[in-house]
């Protein structure tokens, strides 16, 4: 079954999060004073660990694949851009 599910994680140079293969990534954003990551899984799927890398505005930017999102904490003080 398809459905969308909230991925929670700590704000960190690197992240991983297990999600079902072929997990799309929809969003990521601050909800509650936590930093989220909504996803589109198939829930019949195996789950794997997928690796994310979190860098704050201004800082090197490396060793990435592609950008999955942007989003504000500490009431719009801190801007963390994901990749993967």
């Amino acid at each position: 079954m398809r459905t969308v599910h909230k991925f929670l994680f700590v704000v960190e140079d690197e992240v991983k999060i297990e999600m079902p293969i072929g997990a799309k990534i929809l969003k990521v954003e601050e909800q509650d004073g936590s930093p989220c990551m909504w996803a589109l899984v198939d829930t019949k799927r195996m789950k794997h660990t997928r690796t994310f890398r979190v860098f704050g505005t201004g800082h090197p930017v490396e060793m990435v694949k592609h950008h999955i999102g942007t989003f504000l904490s500490k009431g719009g003080d801190r801007v963390w851009h994901v990749f993967e």
